[in-house]
């Protein structure tokens, strides 16, 4: 008997060794794809603030501004879609390369996900 269990634990020994790496391989794996989920969650994050404040400054500033201009108070539909891209231009450039990258791993398109933000913040606004 102990001649078998010494015949076989080189191979015993070898099988659990390989088990190790890849259940280890596995787990590394697993780590880093949480870290990219993590990153991307925080790269919406920071997409989100840097809306409600292109949103929020342009509602203190050039709102204001138009509404006191026209006759009615009331924004047309042209300015408010002149706002709109205002607001999607300026955000854009304030998104770094690094958070456009993170953000991808969540978002199938950083214009279309910025559009819905803005609209959403422009809408919490009317509030």
């Amino acid at each position: 008997m102990e001649s078998i269990l010494l015949a076989i634990a080189p191979e015993l020994i070898s099988l659990v060794g390989v088990a190790l790496v890849a259940l280890a391989s596995w787990g590394i794996a697993l780590l880093k794809q949480k870290v990219k989920i993590e990153a991307a969650k925080s790269a919406l994050d920071q997409i989100d603030q840097i809306v409600g404040t292109v949103v929020g400054n342009l509602s203190q500033t050039s709102v204001k501004d138009l509404k006191v201009a026209s006759e009615d108070g009331h924004l047309t539909k042209v300015e408010k879609d002149r706002l709109k891209i205002r607001a999607f231009n300026n955000a854009k450039l304030l998104i770094s390369e690094a958070i456009k990258k993170a953000a991808s791993i969540g978002i199938t398109s950083l214009d279309v996900y910025l559009n819905k933000k803005i609209e959403e913040r422009v809408f919490a606004g009317k509030k």
